[in-house]
């Protein structure tokens, strides 16, 4: 056996000697393949190490190779966004960008595991309004929110709306509320799980209209979208954009939203302001990176995902989904996070959830 190494690669061969021993065996032989044997392995080892020591390189932004953490199940509005961005986004680096999904506790698991990554930037997490919620329940202790991050960017934001099935009976807001306070808690909402923001909606909307209904949590918007159409709900709370395929499809509507103003995919709906009560939620979602990360690479994460924001076919794929866009940098997401932390650290101060 011989052996040497070219470039990364370590080649052997074994050889057997023609001299014959004792056995009629090439002893001379054996024993230089023993012995050979065990510099190879040795030559192997140290080889291994060093490959390990270079490629780690820990701490060295690689731009080519980012995870993007979406702490939402798949099939939701916030993994739509997350996966459409990611393709765009890449487009800008020849690289890839690869969404894992992280459910559970409202968010906090998919932000808790984002926030606990290397600050080296090749770890991004969309934080979702939650980030400004999870602090404020009084059902838990939760201590995960967007402080734990540095902000990036906000990516999108989408009012609250009452959805029923198209066959209902209510075919208003008012309808809807009139029949609820004829009836205290037998009507089933559908939310996004307990304490999100959906149900947080619901909640307020029936603090507001002085009603009581059943409150039904879901992992997430879309296992509730398919409940109400299947006729095991009598509504849901969800954004526009999550519903929006089923309403075009006629299969759903809309009766309220919770905004300031009308919809602009959706100008025939009422807003609650119009009917007489003031509700206003909204979700959102943006980039955030572990607190820690330099400065020079959050730039330039924020100059990919930018690039791939303002791709005209993502633009494109958001509006075909009802998705409401709206980018603001890093000062101005972390100014409009801090003001949402303040608004539900009021809410949540006094409103019943149950």
């Amino acid at each position: 056996m011989y052996g040497f190494i070219n470039g990364s690669n370590v080649i052997f061969t074994y050889v057997r000697s023609h001299e014959p021993g004792q056995n009629g065996k090439g002893r001379i032989g054996m024993k230089f393949t023993l012995k050979f044997a065990l510099v190879i392995i040795a030559t192997i080892a140290v080889a291994a190490t060093t490959g390990c020591v270079n490629n780690a390189q820990k701490g060295k932004f690689n731009e080519k190779n980012i995870t993007l953490i979406c702490p939402p199940k798949q099939g939701g509005l916030s993994d739509f966004i997350t996966r459409t961005l990611a393709v765009y986004s890449e487009k800008k680096t020849g690289g890839s960008i690869v969404v894992e999904n992280h459910p559970g506790a409202s968010g906090a698991t998919g932000m808790r595991v984002g926030s606990k990554a290397a600050p080296d930037g090749n770890t991004v997490t969309y934080v979702p309004v939650e980030s400004t919620i999870l602090l404020h329940r009084k059902d838990i202790t939760e201590s995960i929110s967007y402080k734990d991050f540095d902000l990036l960017a906000r990516l999108n934001y989408g009012p609250g709306a009452l959805v029923v099935r198209s066959d209902s009976k209510f075919k208003t807001f008012k309808d809807f509320v009139d029949f609820a306070k004829k009836n205290p808690g037998k009507l089933n909402v559908g939310n996004s799980g307990n304490f999100a923001i959906w149900h947080i909606a619901a909640a307020l909307m029936a603090e507001k209209t002085g009603i009581q209904i059943g409150h039904v949590p879901y992992d997430g918007s879309a296992a509730a979208v398919q409940d109400l159409l299947g006729g095991h709900l009598d509504a849901i709370v969800a954004s526009p954009a999550e519903v929006f395929t089923f309403v075009a499809a006629k299969q759903l509507k809309i009766l309220v939203m919770f905004d300031e103003k009308r919809n602009w995919q959706f100008k025939d709906i009422p807003v609650a302001k119009e009917v007489g009560y003031d509700i206003v939620v909204s979700a959102w979602g943006g980039l955030a990176v572990p607190k820690g990360t330099p400065k020079e690479t959050e730039k330039r994460l924020v100059e990919i995902f930018k690039k791939g924001f303002d791709d005209p076919e993502f633009q494109e794929k958001c509006k075909e989904r009802s998705v409401t866009l709206g980018w603001q940098g890093p000062d101005e997401f972390l100014k409009f996070a801090e003001e949402q932390d303040k608004m539900f650290a009021d809410v949540l101060k006094d409103l019943k959830v149950n």
